[in-house]
């Protein structure tokens, strides 16, 4: 209760949504119980300055955003602390699953193991935080989300350079922060861009799975660019303004051809988050670049079978501008949960060198001590209040949790230490192939039977375990002298 009220004297909040090659900056205030928008700026950023969400040009870089900030209508932006997406490109997320007989004290070591594994970062440049997603039938599922530490230091020097104070956010939870409440629960997110797709199912609990898919808008522009021999340019404007909407055209042909594997990967998805949570995704919400293609939201709708909109933030009525950067600035105003889910941070001022601005108060003595003086006369008026509501959230609290099963979310970080290898090696994970009808296995090149054989295996064989997804097991095989990598059917093999 005591956070809602310190809520009212915060300052404004700035989210900065910096891309490759644009910048994106909104500014939230608070006026009684609402949140409005108080100024908003976006620009071109020239090719090279950041590449794959790495600072390349930190001059030119640093002189972009004053400009935008300077020129953010309807007044300029001249924030203390910035709440920073990081780049998609410079985030990893992984889930997995630990058996229940897991020892809890254990669980830093297990999750340290799985990010080294699946995170393709050395160990001393590797800053992660994890949640529990919940418990199922095979295990606790985790969700870790990783970065490098490198890249995190370079955005906090810059931005200290500036005289900002930073917190960094991941760009999945801002997109679904900036949607508003859920009309349906759980929902997903389909940030649909240029090379992947990155899926994210939420429930009101928070974020419960996520999903990279190799397939982005890229794909289609070539498409269209080799089929119809256009420049990039224009291939980018029949997408926008034809789409799918004409049947009779090429365009259409060439594009609904070109969709089929965000489809196929997309109901993939969605039927696997049903038979793990035993819940239904009620919408499915489009961002991202892509998701300008005309038509596609009708298209995903009537083949998924599932309400799709292409999402804009609940501040605008216009879709996907200022999506991510109206949720980075909702993050000041969030529950402390929500403000802690998977948040990476690293350190404290002495580590870095660099030093931290405050939270919410300023260097101005005279407004910090008449915040102060605010506050207390505040809480002095409300206390009788405060104590009364208190005890009924408490029993709505206690109430709530009868009924309802909240995932632990752990807002703690590892900062791992080099660590010496041992020279013994353990045995990898292998698999045997059962008997099958047919006296051979299809290995194909994704979990699910639409993906094409890459190659046979015979009952009694071993190979090598990868990874598992869903009813699907990931192996390598050699045929001839090349080395394969292949999904098989888990009915039909034995781990060993």
């Amino acid at each position: 209760m005591i956070s809602r009220l310190f809520n009212f004297f915060r300052q404004p909040s700035v989210g900065l949504d910096i891309a490759d090659r644009s910048i994106e900056a909104a500014e939230l205030v608070r006026r009684g119980r609402k949140l409005v928008v108080a100024a908003l700026a976006r620009q071109p950023l020239p090719a090279g300055v950041v590449e794959r969400g790495e600072i390349k040009d930190q001059a030119k870089l640093a002189g972009a955003l004053k400009s935008v900030l300077n020129l953010a209508k309807p007044r300029a932006i001249t924030p203390k602390r910035v709440y920073f997406g990081l780049p998609e490109s410079q985030v990893y997320l992984h889930s997995f699953v630990l058996p229940v007989s897991a020892a809890k004290s254990e669980l830093g070591s297990l999750l340290l193991t799985e990010a080294r594994e699946h995170v393709p970062l050395e160990t001393d440049d590797l800053v992660f935080g994890y949640k529990s997603l919940g418990v199922g039938s095979e295990g606790e599922h985790y969700l870790i989300a990783a970065a490098s530490r490198r890249v995190l230091n370079d955005w906090r020097a810059f931005f200290h350079s500036l005289g900002y104070a930073v917190e960094f956010d991941l760009e999945a939870l801002a997109l679904f922060r900036s949607l508003g409440p859920l009309a349906a629960a759980p929902a997903a997110v389909a940030d649909f861009g240029a090379v992947t797709t990155n899926i994210a199912v939420f429930d009101r609990r928070g974020l419960r799975y996520t999903r990279t898919l190799n397939f982005g808008a890229a794909a289609l522009t070539d498409n269209l660019m080799k089929s119809l021999k256009l420049k990039l340019d224009e291939a980018e404007k029949q997408k926008r303004e034809i789409g799918l909407i004409d049947p009779d055209s090429k365009i259409f042909t060439i594009l609904l051809k070109s969709l089929v594997p965000l489809r196929d990967e997309l109901k993939i998805t969605l039927d696997y988050y049903e038979r793990w949570s035993g819940e239904k995704v009620g919408a499915l919400y489009l961002a991202g670049g892509g998701s300008e293609l005309r038509g596609l939201a009708d298209y995903l709708k009537s083949n998924l079978e599932i309400d799709v909109t292409v999402a804009r933030s609940a501040f605008l009525n216009q879709p996907l501008v200022y999506l991510e950067a109206l949720g980075l600035a909702l993050k000041a105003f969030a529950s402390r949960r929500e403000r802690e889910e998977l948040t990476l941070r690293f350190g404290t001022s002495s580590q870095s060198g660099h030093k931290l601005a405050p939270h919410w108060f300023t260097v101005n003595l005279k407004l910090t001590v008449l915040i102060i003086l605010l506050a207390i006369g505040a809480l002095v008026l409300a206390g009788g209040y405060l104590v009364r509501q208190r005890a009924r959230e408490a029993e709505r609290d206690r109430r709530r949790l009868e009924i309802e099963s909240r995932p632990v979310v752990s807002p703690e970080l590892i900062f791992p230490e080099p660590i010496a290898r041992p020279n013994a090696t353990s045995t990898p994970a292998s698999v045997t192939v059962r008997e099958t009808p047919t006296g051979w296995l299809n290995v194909r090149s994704g979990p699910g039977t639409s993906f094409a054989p890459v190659g046979r295996v015979n009952p009694g064989e071993v190979y090598p375990l990868l990874s598992e997804e869903g009813e699907w097991a990931k192996i390598k095989i050699v045929l001839e002298v090349e080395e394969i990598k292949g999904w098989v059917n888990k009915q039909y093999i034995i781990k060993n």
